[in-house]
């Protein structure tokens, strides 16, 4: 067979080898004799060399090199790993080449019941299914001809579980002849296959990763593996326990990147590096010799409990903990801390890694708050509320217990009857959570409390219920505990109080967090516009607004062309709160705005905008649809992306500069499924899904529309197939194979059409290079500069796409920046400029450059045009010639999310959902259903599709607002990247407004509506009317218009209000159905209850007469229903 020559060493370590502390391999001679056979057996670095493939000198025969693999990709690197050399390779292999070496002749690589085996790898990947099982290296199981079919003598692999890569450890047991014993005849006994798998794993992320495994074959114990440095636990699957027999032993191959003849399924795809096989078990010293990373875990020291803060509660989690022994502490590791006002926690925050970035907890952790208070003596009910196994501690004794949270398996189980609330008007127990109350007897003086719970668990989410403890008793009520004593009521009022306030606390914990984790990328990304300035010039920085409408001006001026007028204050308010946060100003926001110096209003008012976190909501939704965010709450792997939408917040809640913001993107790290960026490499049921994210790049970053190129050349933008999948090879870190299904078929004929240009057929192996633009040349010292990895090939995709000078990225950004202000970009088609050049191309280079020169800062580019008179000119259509030339901005409805944030917003109510999950009592895995929270703003809903559209896993109030963002062009599936939705207006739109369930409960004059209040607290129609206008259309009425609705109010007015009647207190929505019990017929009973609760709205306020009332919600009914309200003005 022929094969592509690359250049590549394999080295072969005989017995005697050893490993430097630094994780490289240093080899050493020694005898293969009884004192060597202890070391280590065998080990491979790759690296360059000029004769090819080779095997050194005392080692094993290499029989055969299946497919194409190379040593194209860097293997671990300085800085990140100081051990390895900056010039280190390792072994690319593409899902379809793996690597044959002969038995050994002397039996070092052969086991017998007794003996240890140790094995242990470098690992970079981005490709790992779930339920697939790659091999790394293997004994045996190669479907050679002569060999018995499941010889496997032993193996390291990986497993794709739960959205990670889990080590696996494989062996068959062998086998017992037949034969005699005092019994007489006795049968022979076939070996069998014993598997393990890790319980931790590390993402499928393309970084570097390090597992290692030990087993005693014969032993009843098992394996020990390590990943990242940090050992895990793990479970036999498949075999059990093993018995006292060795492994299978024949003389079979060892295979380094598959198995099983080559099977696609079981063959690696990434980059391996050295690879180890030990005949000694390893230790936790041996593992953190070889894991030396600056990405290493901090790991906290523990606090005693003198050490601790009085008048507050200090939290901390511990990762690495055992399921079965979850409070032991040994090999455990405090990753996160933080004191916080009281003992109880609505969620868990994030946990952040290098860069700032969303990462992954292991699975499970322990949560721990403590406190010391200070008490008069007293008998009492302590009450604890948890999740999963929970246990309370009161000066080190046990006072009680929550059980670990079973396993949901399948549908069929019991609707859970949640235990009543211990009093009129307490917060419930919520669906999952368990409750449990103890009496104590407390001393006078100091008591140190302490809380643990289990967060995750074998097959669950790591994620908590409503964690809190709290005192008192069903007569008085219980109050949650504080560090300062007792804190807040556990009346339901008292504990959305508490909600809110936690919230709060644990947002700007998670800013912090960021930012301390995120401080050295920070530093680099300064530096590296600090070297941007430099060559674009500081006078880039000096663009006014006014230079802005000069530019506009000359070319309306040229085209004969009058600009409109500019608005009047409210308008431009009200553009300015849509354009900035994506919702209509608050009453606040307006009596602020017109309180300001006439001078300096609009100024103030673009800084007050520009400054609030909210501007984060708002662009969410557009980098939504551009990058193709498409998560899915069920079975979230199946051909969706992770919910990267929380790293698009935070990126815009941080003002991350652009370029960076893109870079991290391509980088794709830090969690799949919770929220990082690395959810944008998901694409699980397509062949090549590197591909589709080369082409939502392409069109993000580069404005180049490189879909034809999928499967053949294309014929409008002179992009072939070829330039796409290297660019995907890029992002792939190493080659890859274009298969059949990403070709044109040729016809009955043998032909294709003529009309379709295939250069490169499905099989071709395509290597990674940039080819389409202007290439920074690696021997630039710009290039050299900017780039920290130059081994890396999906950090050169990032700065090809990036870079200050060969591209146009500055300019692309501007002009989406630019689209979403105007109504228009200065180039229309944002994904595809095709070689075109815009009308105002002296504009366009002025602002990409402005927009370097502020180092990427979009809020700053965002405040040069939001200043401009250009954009606060009246509004004209979009095909009229004056908003084309930006004399005017164009006229446009509002987005789905901002329509629905701001019908809200005008009535003063939350959406009060359900929260975004079929599973709400945490007891599936993620890579099963995730859990996306409950939606505050529109950008966090989702598609809401379960499998068969079953009826009990409705979400009704949830589906509500999901059936009124998608009539106005909101996009439950995004398979593509999208810029510009069509916004047709369409006779659903008004109908689904102004009758769906959604429209029916924004108007209702309930308890938790501002309408309401204003309706309680009026002291005339007039005001009442006024009011009203003001929050909903941001403007007073005009007389015809106070006097018509007024006079719809007067009558009755003065008797308006119920004597006696009183606010009705919160009530808890509990929701017990679940994926667990969905097939109950319970289950379908309660949800058509939750349905037809969705369908009535909230209560009506019983403050207010009923004729009355109905007449002021027809007001408020016209004012939401008016086009006025539904348009950007």
């Amino acid at each position: 067979m022929s094969r592509q020559i690359c250049q590549l060493v394999l080295s072969w370590y005989v017995a005697g080898a050893v490993v430097s502390a630094a994780g490289g391999l240093q080899s050493e001679p020694a005898s293969v004799g009884a004192a060597a056979v202890d070391e280590v057996a065998a080990g491979w670095q790759f690296d360059a060399m000029a004769d090819g493939f080779s095997s050194s000198q005392g080692g094993l025969q290499l029989v055969d090199v299946k497919g194409t693999p190379g040593l194209q990709s860097a293997g671990p690197r300085p800085p990140e790993f100081p051990g390895f050399s900056a010039e280190n390779r390792g072994l690319q292999l593409d899902g379809r080449s793996w690597l044959q070496f002969a038995d050994d002749v002397d039996g070092r690589l052969s086991f017998e019941s007794g003996s240890v085996i140790s094995l242990e790898a470098w690992v970079q990947t981005s490709s790992l299914k779930d339920g697939q099982q790659v091999y790394l290296i293997g004994k045996g199981r190669t479907g050679r001809a002569g060999m018995k079919k499941e010889n496997q003598s032993w193996a390291l692999r990986l497993r794709g579980m739960g959205g990670t890569a889990r080590v696996s450890f494989l062996f068959r047991s062998a086998d017992i002849p037949a034969g005699t014993d005092a019994g007489g005849q006795v049968a022979a006994v076939a070996g069998e296959l014993h598997r393990w798998n890790s319980n931790a794993g590390f993402a499928v992320d393309g970084e570097w990763h390090h597992v290692a495994l030990s087993f005693r074959f014969g032993s009843t114990e098992a394996p020990v593996a390590w990943i990242d440095g940090e050992p895990t636990d793990g479970a036999w699957d498949m075999g059990g326990k093993t018995s006292s027999r060795g492994p299978y032993v024949d003389d079979d191959q060892i295979w380094i990147g598959s198995s099983m003849g080559g099977n696609p399924d079981s063959s690696f795809q990434g980059v391996l590096d050295g690879v180890l096989v030990h005949r000694r078990m390893l230790t936790d010293a041996d593992i953190a010799a070889r894991w030396q990373t600056t990405r290493k875990a901090e790991s906290l020291p523990e606090l005693l409990a003198t050490e601790l803060t009085r008048g507050v509660v200090t939290v901390d989690v511990r990762e690495h903990v055992k399921q079965s022994d979850p409070w032991n502490r040994e090999r455990t590791r405090i990753t996160m801390r933080w004191e916080q006002p009281v003992m109880a926690l609505t969620r868990l925050p994030r946990k952040y890694v290098a860069g700032g970035l969303i990462g992954d907890r292991s699975n499970p952790s322990v949560v721990r708050l403590r406190t010391i208070v200070s008490t008069a003596e007293q008998t009492t009910q302590v009450l604890l509320r948890a999740r999963s196994a929970t246990r309370l501690l009161i000066d080190g004794q046990e006072v009680a217990k929550l059980n670990l949270l079973p396993y949901a398996s399948d549908g069929h189980q019991e609707v859970p009857v949640p235990p009543e609330p211990l009093y009129s008007q307490m917060h419930p127990v919520q669906a999952g959570d368990q409750e449990v109350t103890a009496g104590v007897m407390l001393t006078a003086g100091e008591h140190l409390i302490e809380l643990e719970t289990l967060a995750g668990g074998k097959n669950m989410r790591v994620e908590l219920g409503e964690t809190l403890v709290a005192l008192g008793s069903a007569q008085t009520g219980f109050r949650v505990l504080s560090g300062a004593g007792e804190g807040d009521s556990l009346d339901e009022a008292g504990w959305r109080q508490l909600q809110r306030e936690q919230q709060e606390f644990l947002v700007q914990l998670e800013s912090a967090e960021r930012g301390r984790q995120g401080a050295a990328e920070s530093e680099y990304w300064s530096q590296r516009h600090a070297v941007v300035r430099g060559l674009i010039g500081a006078d880039a920085a000096e663009v006014a607004p006014a230079d802005v409408d000069r530019l506009l001006l000359k070319t309306l001026s040229e085209e004969g062309l009058q600009p409109r007028p500019v608005v009047d204050d409210l308008t431009f308010l009200r553009r300015l709160a849509l354009t900035t946060v994506g919702v209509i100003p608050t009453p606040e926001e307006r009596a602020w705005f017109m309180a300001q110096p006439l001078n300096r209003r609009r100024a103030e008012a673009v800084d007050r905008y520009l400054a609030d976190s909210r501007w984060a909501d708002h662009w969410v939704s557009y980098w939504q649809d551009v990058l193709a965010e498409n998560p899915g709450i069920l079975k979230p792997e199946l051909n969706n992306t992770g919910p990267f939408r929380w790293w698009i917040y935070e990126s815009f809640l941080d003002n991350r500069p652009t370029d960076r913001f893109a870079t991290e993107l391509v980088m794709m790290r830090g969690s799949r499924l919770g929220g990082g960026p690395a959810g944008f490499a998901m694409a699980s049921q397509n062949d090549v899904p590197l591909a589709e994210r080369s082409i939502v790049l392409g069109a993000a970053f580069g404005a180049r529309n490189l879909k034809c190129a999928r499967c053949h050349d294309s014929p409008v933008n002179e992009v072939s197939q070829k330039q796409l999948f290297e660019m995907a090879a890029l992002l792939n870190r190493g080659s890859i194979s274009i298969p059949a299904t990403s070709s044109v078929p040729k016809g009955p004929d043998g032909e294709r059409n003529s009309r379709v240009t295939v250069s490169i057929e499905p099989g071709t192996v395509v290597p990674p290079a940039w080819t389409l633009g202007r290439a920074a040349e690696a021997g630039d010292s710009l290039w050299q500069q900017l780039l920290r990895s130059p081994g890396d090939s999906r950090e050169q995709l990032a700065l090809h796409l990036t870079h200050p000078v060969t591209s146009d990225f500055a300019e692309v950004m501007v002009n989406r920046l630019w689209s979403q202000l105007f109504g228009q970009g200065l180039l229309r088609d944002q994904d595809d400029w095709g070689g075109s050049r815009a009308v105002h191309a002296e504009l366009l280079e002025l602002l990409g450059r402005q927009h370097m020169s502020v180092g990427y800062d979009l809020k700053a580019t965002a405040r040069l045009l939001l200043l401009t008179e250009a954009w606060q000119r009246e509004a004209a259509p979009e095909d009229a010639p004056v908003a084309r030339f930006f004399g005017a901005v164009t006229l446009r409805r509002m987005t789905a999310e901002q329509l629905v944030d701001s019908l809200y917003a005008a009535v003063g109510k939350g959406f009060d959902a359900e929260l975004l999950t079929l599973d709400p009592e945490g007891r599936r895995p993620d890579d099963s259903f995730l859990n996306l929270g409950e939606p505050k703003r529109a950008w966090q809903l989702c598609s809401l599709s379960n499998e068969r559209d079953r009826p009990a896993l409705a979400l009704p109030v949830a589906q509500s607002l999901v059936d009124l963002l998608s009539v106005f062009g909101w996009r439950d599936s995004r398979p593509h990247g999208l810029s510009v939705r069509d916004d047709q207006a369409t006779v659903l739109q008004p109908l689904t407004l102004a009758n769906g369930n959604a429209g029916h409960r924004l108007v209702q004059f309930s308890d938790n509506s501002a309408a309401t209040e204003l309706a309680v607290t009026a002291s005339s129609p007039e005001q009442l009317v006024t009011e009203l206008f003001r929050r909903i259309l941001t403007r007073d009425p005009q007389p015809e218009e106070l006097e018509q609705m007024a006079g719809e109010l007067r009558e009755g007015f003065g008797d308006r209000m119920v004597a006696g009647a009183e606010r009705r207190p919160p009530v808890a929505r509990r929701n017990s159905v679940s994926w667990s019990n969905h097939l109950n017929k319970e289950a379908t009973k309660q949800k058509q209850q939750q349905e037809e609760s969705a369908r009535e709205g909230d209560p009506p306020t019983l403050r207010l007469q009923e004729s009355w009332r109905l007449a002021a919600e027809d007001v408020v009914w016209v004012l939401l229903n008016t086009p006025e309200f539904a348009f950007v003005p």
